[in-house]
């Protein structure tokens, strides 16, 4: 079983809300993932962190261990889709947004704990979702999420484009880093600069414009 079998998950599926038992269920799955990864962790490992019993487990995630793992992907996936929405929608320049995204997708990838322990300890569990031609579904995941902030400044097939570049260029520099260090902005804000802004440089339909002067005072 590898991270792959999140796309089974349609892009809107995490619009539903998780019961309290499913919410209990997956933060037991994340920390079992990071204690032992995903192989060597059962169904029943998972209902003893989350303090229930298998049949609970089971009743919360019929699909057992697999659907668990399926929301635990997608679920993460909009958790960090939702902080880079936060942090780039106070940029206010296209170049901003793209560079602010990409550091912050980098660093959260690079932090979580069970994804960590995955790529050290169970690479084959994440790098066929790396796969160029498997990456569909968290593009889409991506596009869906984030593309509103960026069509501040493109039109929206633009912006899906440029969101989609960004989430490659992420997930690049995270997981095969090269010259370019993700930890550094600088760095990462003049790749934006150099690859991705200039082909979209005719399309910008906006600015966000600066807060108005404050009027001077009349002197007497």
């Amino acid at each position: 079983m590898s991270l792959t079998d999140v796309e089974a998950a349609a892009p809107g599926a995490a619009n539903s809300l998780p019961s309290s038992a499913e919410q209990r269920v997956m933060e037991a799955a994340l920390t079992c993932f990071a204690r032992w990864g995903i192989a060597k962790t059962t169904a029943e490992d998972i209902g003893r962190e989350a303090g229930m019993s298998r049949a609970t487990v089971y009743r919360a995630f019929p699909g057992g261990k697999a659907a668990i793992l399926q929301a635990v992907g997608t679920r993460e996936i909009h958790r960090m889709m939702a902080t880079v929405v936060e942090v780039t929608a106070r940029q206010e320049t296209l170049e901003g947004v793209l560079t602010e995204g990409i550091v912050t997708a980098c660093r959260l990838l690079r932090s979580h704990p069970a994804l960590s322990y995955l790529l050290e300890h169970e690479p084959e569990a994440v790098l066929p979702f790396l796969a160029f031609d498997r990456l569909g579904p968290a593009l889409a995941l991506a596009r869906n999420g984030c593309s509103t902030t960026v069509a501040r400044f493109v039109p929206l097939d633009t912006a899906e484009e440029l969101v989609e570049w960004g989430t490659r260029m992420a997930l690049s520099l995270t997981f095969m880093p090269g010259r370019i260090d993700a930890a550094r902005p600088e760095t990462v804000a003049a790749m934006v600069s150099n690859l991705l802004a200039p082909g979209v440089a005719s399309e910008i339909i906006h600015a966000v414009p600066s807060p108005a002067p404050t009027p001077a005072k009349d002197t007497p």
